[in-house]
């Protein structure tokens, strides 16, 4: 598993990933270099730690689509209205 990769396309700092995660930035840099090999634990830890940002990043997106449509909705009801 390359953290290191999935860190960054969850959109998570190595700081933001060791606040969720409870392991010390250093480690989580060491573990992303190759120097040191995280626990299973640890691994089990950053693993929710990422589904967790993606899911609330998905979940913020959802809602953007959502205002969206609503204003298409919106805006085409005014344009029909004008008609």
């Amino acid at each position: 598993m390359d953290i290191r990769q999935l860190r960054r396309t969850s959109q998570v700092t190595q700081l933001e990933l060791a606040q969720r995660t409870g392991i010390s930035r250093v480690r989580i840099s060491f573990a992303e270099c190759g120097y040191i090999s995280l626990s299973t634990q640890e691994l089990a830890l950053v693993r929710q730690a990422l589904l967790d940002a993606v899911d609330a990043r998905a979940g913020r997106l959802l809602l953007s689509v959502a205002a969206i449509d609503h204003d298409v909705a919106v805006a085409t009801r005014e344009e029909s209205v004008q008609v």
